[in-house]
């Protein structure tokens, strides 16, 4: 299992998926549960990396069933979390929205923080989605203040790149380019080029929109 992981890591998902597919047979040999709900939890991410979305669901249904028949609740939002990020690449938000608002609750119950920090962040994704901008706000800013206490500069530059994403859309082009200039001077400090040129982008295309050339 850990071996996947890692090759899921570095993409190399058709190794990833023997490891997974070993780790699942030996776990189902020896009644191993747990070990049984990660290989299936492993096999889903290597598939979503693939692209292929029925299948990592299928994977990630079957880790929960594991995960709630065992009451492992932790394991259970992450399952949830997996899901919904799934449901949402396949444009099914209503559906990612249940399964984010799930984990955010057994998240919340467990006290994990940075586990209820990606669960804002993941149903602001939805939102934005769904045109419901001031949902995606808030949720933003949930996600924004939690990864800023606990010290992850880069969280904290995507949720500010995220509202910039949502001020832009309601048109509210100060408040856009404010949020994408945090999230530049985040981007420059921790010297991340591919996604500072992308933000740069983003404040062209808002200055672009008000005929600023």
């Amino acid at each position: 299992n850990n071996l996947c992981a890692e090759l899921i890591d570095s993409s190399q998902l058709t190794e990833a998926k023997r490891f997974a597919d070993d780790a699942l047979s030996l776990a189902q040999k020896v009644n191993d549960k747990v070990g049984e709900s990660v290989a299936l939890v492993n096999l889903g991410n290597a598939f979503a990396d693939e692209g292929n979305s029925d299948e990592a669901l299928r994977y990630y249904q079957q880790a929960l069933n594991i995960r709630e028949a065992l009451k492992r609740k932790k394991g259970m939002a992450e399952c949830l979390n997996n899901i919904g990020i799934t449901l949402w690449a396949k444009s099914q938000f209503s559906e990612a929205l249940k399964n984010h608002t799930r984990a955010l609750s057994l998240r919340e119950e467990l006290k994990d923080t940075m586990g209820m920090a990606f669960s804002y962040q993941n149903i602001g994704n939805v939102f934005i989605e769904m045109g419901l901008y001031p949902n995606a706000v808030e949720n933003y800013l949930n996600a924004l203040k939690i990864f800023e206490r606990k010290g992850v500069r880069f969280r904290v530059a995507d949720n500010y790149n995220n509202l910039g994403a949502v001020y832009w859309h309601q048109k509210d082009y100060n408040e856009s380019v404010k949020s994408f200039q945090k999230c530049l001077e985040i981007l420059n400090e921790l010297n991340i080029e591919q996604r500072t040129s992308n933000t740069l982008s983003n404040i062209g295309n808002v200055y672009l929109e008000q005929n600023k050339f």
